[in-house]
């Protein structure tokens, strides 16, 4: 075996984010927390009964839970490290792209000299 020198491997899933909890950056607990904050306003309100105080709580779960799954859902299976909101960043870029389109060339009629004679 011939010596190649030093060989560095770099995991699939190294992200430069700081993860804060459970998988989650700082940045994508904040795009939960308007979520969160309408729930709060929700549950305050009035009527205060017991089946109203019910649905009250179970709307803001349901928005913040609809919104970390939007958040923790990866698109490419085998790259844990792209989130759903950098591909569909990506995807939204390249749609606005300006596309070239390429047309096939037009066969030419091949002219032979003994045609003319």
């Amino acid at each position: 075996m011939a010596n190649k020198g030093k060989e560095f491997t770099f995991p699939r899933n190294v992200t430069k984010s700081y993860e804060v909890f459970r998988g989650f950056t700082l940045l994508q607990l904040f795009m939960a927390l308007p979520g969160a904050l309408i729930g709060i306003v929700i549950v305050i309100l009035p009527p205060n009964g017991f089946y109203p105080t019910i649905i009250k709580i179970w709307v803001p779960v349901i928005l913040v839970v609809l919104t970390l799954v939007k958040i923790s859902r990866k698109p490419v299976k085998a790259r844990p490290n792209i989130t759903a909101s950098k591909y569909d960043a990506t995807v939204r870029q390249f749609k606005q792209m300006q596309k070239l389109y390429y047309l096939k060339p037009k066969e030419r009629r091949s002219v032979d000299a003994s045609q003319d004679s």
